[in-house]
């Protein structure tokens, strides 16, 4: 850290020494309307890229050239001024608020623009919170944050808690739907970014303004620029500790007499005899055995989890340089048994100005080290819980020995030292250099290489099971190890040239530009088996089980571009975006693509017809055309075959190795294209609200899919990659908020988006049903939306008056010594043997009078088509408080694996189930059963609504004034207490949380979190 500051001071005298004489100093102070002064406010010398930022009171200290009298002041949240300074050498400033800053800078593509000139459907997302919320993830901060932009928790697990984000919708049938994330230029992963490192984040949305990115947009773009340096040296510690708890969890019937009768229940509704004896009953009863002593399955595998997280920053700057060095360490412990994870990044961010401040070198350096364990994978632990019966037995001692249930193998593996561990290292250097000759052209060339490593030990030791307590020696499990390492290099060069020129009432905005990156990736595995000793290392293997495997590609692309922008008396604004991509991963003939688009926006305000209506502040109508491409199929070479030589064979019973084909090629593949349409609204009025609608057309076209192949091929379930079929999406997406300062000195803020999106699948070719999960419930079909459910529809339940019994249906027969028969004329089924009440009653949808496949019909959407949050924050004096709640309309689940009988025939039983279970005082529900093939019906009695609001954020503060903070060398002392997810109103089944992807509703799944979190931030 010295060695840095140190290289940070010689560069300032440096640039001081070399700083030209013709020269005078201007000293000031910036303040707000409340005489407070304004920390980080930019001072820019007028006509020049020359300028600073104001310290912590507000002053500043800027070297005026003799040609030179005006300097633009700035401040995020105000009204920027121009400044006349004349023969002044001391000057003080005061900004005005502006509720509705139309004039606040936004980044696109390669550059940055006003908000009140972007042509194309740009949004600014606000990041202030960064350093209040303890999130285990950066993507947290954007949730709910903009109209059109839906984000999807599917796991609370550390270190794998990322969020899934959808831009305006799904963009691939069978690709990749993620945005491309921008961090500092670089194309990057935005969970790499430490939150508190986060200057702004603009969301690229349309295609007019994604455009310059050419086939990496085709869902959307998101710009992340990093905080640097301020003037003078600041440092600043920010921690926070966190309590985290499940959302939701299923409840268990833990009391094993209970779970026996319960379990003979089911057996006797399924016509089998009960599967526990009364002497078995009795024996947990009397509790006297060994094996009679139940298991609390949830207190073994969920416990509360522990987070903490440190942040420490170092910055600063002078006339000629800034820099800012800062470091983040997260430790977290899941709230599933043996899970954590780690994570230790920095963050070095440098300019230097040199010849009378015309070139400016740049260097970011970057990275961060991870590490993540658990004892097996978190969904077969999770499985447990609902595979674990209370009466199955967990861990023994006899004999002095440590033998292990079968459900117990994850606590096995934990106890003995095994388990996965996964370490992961990153390194990203960027260099830039941008040179300003003459007034209005800048000249840019940046280069970035990224290296990174992961690291995957799986190691499960040997160890003694039974399924029994009283024996004293049990079946020895094999040992088992794995390491894995991956390699990844990237880099990235890019050079652009830039102008810009007022000509009278004319702006012209052009730029052109060249990148280049490429990518190498290998991977290299060797297990074995049978370990000596129960210790992870290799050479410890039966050397007879040695198994290795490796893999290595490449992938290389470029891009030319351009952009002009053009405006007319700052009223009439066009802008024109073409870009010409290649990409490796097509065969040759295929690789480039042309993607071109189209904007122009009337700021109706500046008319002169409303240009005296003072309620106005801003009325823009915006409306653009684009075609983006997308190439990321997850193949790097789709136009050859894939071999494999790890493929063996028998010949004379002899195995022995080969080669073959694993997975098919298609040198006819080529770009992915969606072609996306635009028209916009930005309307700011009263100095206090802020409008903003869009509705849009996204169509895709050629979209990339794999076409599963018969296995006599060989090459099993791996089909080639083709361009087949059309999708369409269209929405429109408002959002509206409210921000005034009262008397009283409370600055309230209100604010709310909402965004409805139709997805329709528009063709398929011949492949009508190609699309669809494993078990069929998840399909995308022409006509409807991508990922809808399918199943088939209950219509109610089996009731004892539609069968009859022996002796001529003497109700006077128990209901469980009955042989029920259906009555002539009711619906059949062959989906399952031997109907009884409380069984489904399914369509039909034929009409045949029987329940087959044919029956199965389209249930309703996987993903809801509306998404809507709320937000609400201010401050009054020293205190602070922020709330946002976010959510989304009707979208269809399915529960998988969460009927009964995942349940009685070999696992637990859901204590609402057994409340709500058929018996002929409660005829409304299902019945209990133990019967694999009523379990696989996939029907909408599983299905449930998962529209849900959730709060999602909710924090209060204090910041610390007066001058004992001085007397002990602080500048700032905030504390704060927040939560998340803490309330969540829905209709979902209550052991459930709504919050997953339409595939990821499973009993299995890592819980959502909800947290509570205490913290402060120091600034000396």
């Amino acid at each position: 850290m010295k060695n840095i500051l140190l290289i940070c001071l010689f560069m300032a005298l440096w640039g001081a020494s070399a700083a030209p004489q013709a020269a005078r100093t201007v000293t000031g102070t910036v303040t707000d309307e409340s005489d407070r002064p304004l920390v980080g406010a930019t001072i820019v010398v007028a006509g020049t890229v020359q300028g600073t930022t104001t310290d912590s009171e507000g002053k500043f200290t800027i070297r005026i050239p003799e040609s030179r009298d005006r300097i633009d002041v700035s401040f995020v949240g105000y009204l920027a001024r121009t400044i006349t300074l004349g023969t002044r050498t001391h000057v003080d400033i005061q900004l005005t608020e502006a509720a509705n800053p139309i004039d606040e800078v936004i980044a696109i593509g390669y550059g940055s623009k006003t908000k009140a000139n972007a042509t194309g459907a740009v949004q600014n997302l606000s990041v202030t919170d960064a350093a209040m919320r303890a999130v285990s993830s950066t993507d947290m901060l954007l949730q709910g944050k903009a109209a059109g932009i839906q984000m999807i928790q599917n796991s609370g697990q550390p270190g794998a808690d990322a969020l899934e984000i959808r831009i305006r919708g799904i963009s691939s049938i069978d690709n990749n739907s993620s945005p491309l994330v921008i961090v500092d230029g670089v194309e990057s992963d935005i969970n790499r970014v430490n939150p508190r490192d986060i200057k702004s984040v603009s969301v690229l949305k349309d295609a007019s303004s994604a455009a310059i990115y050419g086939n990496r947009a085709a869902a959307g773009v998101i710009i992340i620029e990093t905080r640097t340096g301020r003037k003078g040296i600041e440092i600043n510690y920010s921690g926070s500790v966190s309590a985290h708890f499940a959302t939701r969890l299923p409840e268990l019937v833990d009391d094993p007499v209970q779970y026996i009768d319960l379990a003979n229940e089911a057996f006797l509704n399924t016509g089998l005899k009960p599967k526990y004896t009364e002497a078995t009953r009795q024996q947990w009863i009397d509790r006297e055995m060994k094996t009679r002593q139940p298991v609390d399955w949830k207190k073994l595998l969920f416990e509360t989890g522990m987070m903490q997280t440190h942040y420490v920053n170092v910055s600063g700057a002078g006339e000629r340089y800034d820099f800012s060095f800062s470091t983040g360490y997260r430790d977290q412990d899941g709230v599933v048994f043996s899970t954590r994870a780690d994570k230790l990044d920095y963050r070095l961010k440098m300019n230097v100005l040199f010849f009378d401040k015309k070139l400016k070198i740049g260097a970011l350096v970057s990275g961060y080290e991870t590490s993540s364990h658990e004892a097996q994978a978190a969904n077969t632990i999770i499985n447990r819980y609902v595979a674990n019966r209370p009466i199955l037995h967990f861990k023994s001692t006899e004999g002095g020995r440590n033998i292990y249930g079968a459900g117990a193998a994850f606590y096995a593996i934990e106890e003995l030292g095994g388990g996965n561990d996964r370490r992961y290292s990153d390194l990203n250097s960027t260099f830039t250099a941008t040179l300003t000759p003459v007034k209005g052209l800048t000249l840019k060339a940046l280069y970035n290489q990224r290296n990174s490593r992961i690291r995957l030990t799986k190691y499960i030791p040997s160890y003694e099971q039974s399924a029994n307590a009283e024996v004293t020696t049990g079946t020895l499990k094999r040992s088992e190890l794995t390491e894995r390492a991956d390699w990844n290099k990237r880099r990235t060069f890019n050079a652009t040239a830039g102008y810009k020129g007022r000509f009278g009432r004319h702006d012209i905005d052009l730029l052109v530009g060249y990148e280049m990156r490429e990518t190498c990736s290998d991977w290299n595995q060797v297990k074995v088996m049978d370990l000596k000793k129960n210790a992870p290392l290799i050479s410890y293997g039966d050397p007879n089980t040695l198994t290795v495997a490796a893999s290595a590609s490449e992938y290389a692309a470029i891009s030319l571009f351009g952009r002009l922008s053009y405006e007319f008396d700052n009223r009439y604004l066009v802008e024109l975006n073409l870009g010409r991509d290649g990409s490796s991963r097509f065969a040759r003939g295929r690789r480039f693509g042309w993607f071109p688009s189209a904007a122009a926006a009337w700021r109706v305000s500046q008319e002169r017809f409303l240009k005296e209506v003072a309620w106005i502040d801003n009325l823009k109508l915006r409306a653009s055309y684009g075609r983006l491409g997308n190439d990321n199929i997850g193949s790097a070479y789709t136009f050859t075959d894939r071999m494999s030589s790890q493929e063996y064979y028998s010949f004379g019973g002899t195995q022995v190795d080969g080669s073959a084909i694993t997975l098919l090629s298609n040198p006819f593949t080529s770009w992915e294209t969606v072609e996306q349409a635009n028209i916009g609204l930005d309307f700011d009025f009263l100095n206090a609200f802020s409008f903003s609608a869009d509705i849009f057309r996204k169509d895709v076209s050629d979209m990339l899919g794999r076409l599963y192949p018969v296995v006599s091929l060989g090459t099993g379930t791996n089909g080639a990659p083709q361009n087949v079929g059309r999708m369409r999406n269209r929405g429109i997406e408002v959002s509206l908020s409210y921000t005034k300062r009262f008397r009283n000195k409370l600055r309230l803020t209100v604010g709310g988006n909402l965004a409805w999106v139709e997805n329709k699948v528009i063709d398929l070719g011949s492949n009508r049903d190609q699309w669809h999960t494993t078990d069929g419930s998840v399909r995308s079909e022409v006509g409807y939306p991508m990922q809808s459910l399918y199943g088939y529809r209950c219509i109610g339940l089996y009731q004892v008056d539609d069968f009859t019994w022996q002796n001529d249906s003497d109700p006077a027969i128990p209901h469980m010594e009955r042989r029920y028969a259906l009555k002539p004329g009711r619906t059949t089924t062959t989906l399952h043997a031997n109907p009884r009440p409380g069984d489904l009653l399914l369509e039909d949808r034929d009409g045949d009078n029987e329940i087959t496949t044919d029956d199965i019909v389209r249930l309703g959407r996987g993903r809801s088509d509306l998404t809507f949050a709320f937000n609400i924050g201010g401050n009054w004096k020293n205190f602070d408080f922020q709330l946002l709640a976010q959510g989304q309309g009707r979208a269809l689940a399915y529960l998988q694996n969460s009927a009964p009988a995942t349940t009685a025939f070999t696992g637990q039983i859901f204590r609402s189930f057994v409340r709500e279970r058929w018996t002929e005082q409660t005829p409304h529900y299902r019945a209990l059963h133990a019967d694999k093939q009523r379990l696989a019906i996939i029907s909408s009695y599983d299905m449930h609504n998962a529209a849900y609001l959730r709060l999602k954020n909710i924090q209060l503060g204090y910041t610390f004034t007066g001058a004992w903070l001085r007397k002990i060398r602080l500048r700032d002392l905030r504390i704060y207490v927040t939560g998340e997810n803490l309330l969540t109103f829905t209709s979902f089944p209550k052991d459930f949380d709504p919050e997953r992807a339409v595939d990821n509703h499973t009993v299995g799944a890592y819980p959502l979190i909800k947290s509570i979190s205490g913290g402060l931030s120091v600034t000396f």
